[in-house]
């Protein structure tokens, strides 16, 4: 599977492509990645429910109006033959979007103690998305996503006996999910965030330690940041001092 998914990134069709063995293990990392990633929605999750538009929390508006751009751009990849586009789309949406931000999105629904109606709701998803994005990326990956999908709860009426010969998914089924004020928000809140890790980083300040963070932000953006606050904190361990277009540095 690391070898298949190297092969088709990073690629354009016609061109000859040199061999490097980090790519591979790039691929393998990956392959890691969407492996643990599927393990942490199967530890928590044990049944398949449909989503209830009415419950979406933002995260959750916002993973599956991206999901819905994956599928549409994926799918127009792969029917004009261009293989490697649609590998570098659904690897982009599987590491970055889902295993990394929409993961650590959901850890506070599922925590001990979370209010149970959103903790249902963002096990529903999971499962709803991770069963997309393993049919997105099983012509990519087929052994890892096939090993995967088998463990899943599937949905009722669900009658193939593998992933290989289970449903594309439609692009026009998912486009009720569009919503780019959601899209527009979680950028702004994954932007705070990762400027206070690069922060942290960048002094050696550790991730445990909470701070008191200003932030500085065009005006047009200053209310979306403050209705966020609480995902900021959460994820951050900060403590927003105050956001403003005004804000100086303290």
């Amino acid at each position: 599977d690391a070898l298949r998914m190297t092969l088709l990134t990073g690629n354009a069709p016609g061109n000859d492509m040199r061999f490097y063995w980090e790519r591979v293990e790039n691929s393998r990392n990956f392959a890691n990645k969407v492996w643990n990633a599927s393990r942490f929605v199967l530890m928590n999750t044990q049944t398949r429910e449909a989503i209830d538009p009415a419950l979406l929390q933002l995260p959750d508006q916002w993973i599956l109006s991206r999901l819905n751009k994956a599928v549409a751009e994926v799918s127009a990849h792969m029917e004009d033959g261009d293989f490697g586009m649609a590998a570098n789309k659904i690897y982009d949406f599987a590491w970055s979007e889902f295993c990394d931000w929409y993961i650590e999105f959901s850890k506070a629904s599922l925590r001990e103690g979370a209010d149970p109606v959103a903790r249902l709701q963002t096990q529903r998803n999971l499962v709803f998305v991770l069963d997309s994005a393993l049919r997105l990326l099983h012509p990519a990956m087929p052994f890892v996503t096939e090993a995967l999908w088998e463990q899943l709860p599937h949905a009722e009426g669900e009658n193939a006996e593998a992933l290989m010969v289970a449903t594309w998914p439609e692009p026009e089924t998912l486009a009720r999910f569009k919503n780019a004020e959601a899209e527009r928000a979680i950028e702004l809140v994954c932007g705070v965030v990762s400027a206070v890790r690069s922060t942290r980083a960048r002094y050696g300040i550790s991730p445990k330690q909470e701070l008191a963070i200003t932030v500085k932000a065009p005006a047009e953006v200053v209310s979306t940041i403050n209705e966020q606050q609480d995902l900021i904190v959460s994820l951050a361990r900060v403590n927003v001092a105050g956001v403003s277009a005004e804000a100086e540095k303290p």
